[in-house]
């Protein structure tokens, strides 16, 4: 063996040694889509890999539909240039698995797919949507406590002076008529609580204009004293559940509340408008706004501008994972000192089309 042939040999062990201990599955196609190359990592594999190479993966998985097809169009996205992503799920011994493909063409010829097993990570957000709804709800409670007492102390105040007077006619009937009237707000209030935190998501889609009604009763923007502007025009229904819809708002109008809270007149305003899109919410404030190095930041998990006793960098992470899994998408544009604005995109639900 000539001294080449031991530095090719070596390099190709230890290229071998670091794909087995990579968290992805890694293969090679050809521009025909047959597997050159595969290596497990941690990623169990449907077959081995000498049962693999040189076959076509239509063959391959074609116990699996989805998956070909999945793999169909991350071959076609990478051998036209892209960096292709896609995700599908299976059924193993534990459950089913979700996976996330990546593919890439190293030469005009070849492409190299890498597929990780997400399962945990997708489960985990999962968990912390639940803990960020339970903390908006627990939030939601205290708002509740402050919107009762008003109309609690209406009726307070009518009964005892029922009770300790016994006044004419006419003063039983204004009484009457005041603590009807606190009644009826309290009505209201209770109304849109539970309109708000409940956690059916039966209905796949929400309007959005009434979500945004039940929100700013509780949201802590106008209870800031921040000047809140809604532009609403008449927008179809959107493909998204309302508790969700509910929950973007929130973490976007909790978000506008902090950059507007040493601004001298804070204002806050919400559009909401049909696009070529679909339907277009904006949510704009005029507060201190986000330096460019924070802004590319400002959707990674756990990172945030505030203090730590005031936020977790949890919301805006959340809120994106959740336009995503709605189709929707979220930008954001902003001038340090001037406001910042995000953008929300979300798809018309099917029924709105018909």
């Amino acid at each position: 063996m000539t001294e080449a042939d031991s530095t090719i040999e070596l390099r190709e062990a230890r290229l071998s040694a670091m794909l087995r201990v990579l968290p992805q599955a890694v293969f090679e196609l050809d521009r025909n889509g047959h597997f050159v190359d595969a290596h497990g990592g941690d990623v169990e594999l449907l077959a081995t890999k000498d049962a693999i190479v040189g076959r076509p993966f239509t063959e391959v998985l074609s116990a699996f539909p989805a998956l070909v097809a999945t793999m169909s169009d991350l071959l076609e996205k990478a051998f036209a240039g892209a960096l292709a992503m896609g995700e599908y799920m299976l059924e193993q011994a534990d459950g089913e698995h979700v996976f996330e493909a990546r593919a890439v063409a190293a030469t005009p010829n070849h492409a190299v797919v890498a597929v990780t097993d997400v399962t945990e990570s997708r489960r985990l957000f999962a968990r912390l949507v639940i803990a960020d709804r339970q903390r908006a709800t627990y939030a939601l409670a205290g708002s509740l406590l402050h919107e009762v007492a008003t109309p609690a102390a209406y009726l307070l105040a009518s009964l005892d002076t029922l009770v300790a007077r016994v006044p004419p006619e006419g003063e039983v009937g204004e009484l009457a008529t005041i603590a009807r009237d606190g009644a009826r707000q309290l009505a209201e209030v209770c109304r849109d609580f539970r309109a708000l935190a409940r956690v059916d998501e039966t209905a796949l889609d929400a309007d959005v204009t009434s979500t945004l009604e039940h929100v700013l009763r509780f949201s802590s923007a106008g209870r800031a004293g921040s000047v809140i502007r809604v532009d609403a025009e008449l927008v179809p229904r959107a493909s998204i559940p309302e508790a969700r819809l509910a929950q973007v708002f929130m973490n976007l109008l909790a978000n506008a509340s902090h950059a507007v809270r040493q601004v001298r007149e804070p204002r806050v305003t919400l559009a909401i408008l049909r696009s070529a899109e679909g339907v277009r919410i904006d949510v704009s404030d005029n507060g201190e706004g986000i330096a460019p190095d924070e802004l590319r930041r400002i959707f990674e998990p756990f990172f945030t501008t505030k203090a730590d006793s005031e936020g977790t960098g949890l919301g805006l992470w959340i809120v994106n994972r959740i336009l995503k899994a709605h189709g929707g998408t979220i930008e954001c544009e902003s001038t340090a000192g001037e406001g910042t604005t995000f953008r929300v995109l979300l798809p018309v639900a099917p029924a709105s089309l018909d």
